[in-house]
């Protein structure tokens, strides 16, 4: 709130399905305040934001209020759906924006100017190459948010893609995916797999599959051949898993043989899409990728087990001896015997 306090609405019903209230009683909003306030006091500090003017309303942008900060854009955004803000106003913004060097200051003039419309197609594109990686990344947001970002903003961040050395900035192309042509989502998609370095991050890698889903049963031959050369595991796991239920399994097989820099990953996620089948049949070509794969020592346990999901005599030999053996390691023993029970 504008004193700077925390307010927490706290309510709970039990009527889940929200039919009627039932437990009127039990809505509690709490103000959380500290002992010792380090809000900054001013005039006009709770003066109503409706009546200042546009100008003064701009200025709220810089304040050390977030509060105010935000009510203001939200009050400007409203002026602006009926009628132009005043000169001064967008001049003041665009000034923020331009000159201050604060970062929080120069979102915040970004975010104003782009809701009421006085940040257009040209200006995001020249954000996208801004010093900030937080500018180029809501550059991205807005460009793409609305499923139609120009050819030349994709085209740039294609080439963002690959070269753009801000993690935040790689996230939100990963997160446009979704809202762009299918084109430029290969491209980008290929750009951010084809570099390690968000490998151990907990979204970017997830975000990059929830977009590039769709493509695959669609172009399963260029998909398995992008991210088998890419350098993101995940992504090659759950594209080999999602071949499979694709009917795309032959294809999948055929670049197991040629051993790709994904082949772990790949062979785990053939696991993972036949576990639980016993309708899909192996390939005719899966004998003589198998006997390739088993002479690996790396990938020749995954290789076997595949080998058992379909249904090969000599894997179920092998298991079954592991079974028996009493001082094979009781894991191995396990592994094997669920491998069987599967069948």
């Amino acid at each position: 709130g504008p004193s700077g306090d925390l307010y927490v609405l706290d309510w709970h019903d039990a009527d889940i399905c929200g039919k009627e209230v039932l437990n009127k009683e039990t809505g509690r909003i709490f103000r959380i305040s500290p002992t010792k306030s380090l809000a900054k006091d001013w005039d006009g500090r709770y003066t109503d934001l409706k009546k200042l003017t546009d100008d003064a309303l701009a200025g709220l942008q810089t304040s050390t209020s977030d509060w105010h900060a935000r009510r203001a854009r939200v009050l400007l955004q409203h002026r602006a759906s009926s009628r132009s803000l005043s000169p001064g106003s967008v001049a003041q913004l665009r000034s923020l924006f331009q000159e201050s060097k604060n970062g929080d200051y120069r979102l915040r003039a970004l975010w104003t100017l782009y809701i009421t419309g006085n940040f257009k197609e040209g200006d995001l594109q020249k954000a996208l190459t801004d010093k900030d990686e937080y500018v180029r990344a809501w550059a991205i947001q807005f460009l793409c948010e609305d499923n139609n970002a120009s050819k030349n903003a994709t085209d740039i961040m294609v080439m963002m893609s690959r070269n753009d050395p801000s993690p935040v900035v790689r996230l939100y192309l990963s997160a446009a995916l979704q809202r762009i042509d299918a084109d430029a989502r290969w491209q980008i998609a290929e750009g951010l797999i084809s570099q390690a370095k968000d490998l151990e991050d907990h979204n970017i890698p997830k975000m990059i599959w929830y977009g590039m889903e769709g493509l695959v049963e669609k172009a399963p031959e260029k998909a398995i051949t992008m991210v088998a050369a890419g350098k993101v595991p995940l992504i090659a796991e759950f594209t080999a898993r999602r071949l499979v239920d694709a009917n795309a399994l032959t294809l999948l097989v055929n670049e197991l043989g040629k051993s790709p820099a994904q082949l772990t990953a790949m062979l785990n996620g053939l696991l993972a899409g036949l576990e639980g089948r016993s309708d899909i049949k192996a390939p005719a070509s899966w004998e003589t990728v198998y006997r390739k794969l088993k002479s690996q020592k790396s990938v020749a346990p995954l290789a076997l087990e595949v080998a058992q999901l379909f249904g090969d005599s000599e894997a179920a030999q092998k298991y079954l001896a592991t079974l028996k053996n009493a001082v094979a390691p009781v894991e191995a023993r396990r592994d094997a015997l669920r491998s069987l029970a599967s069948r």
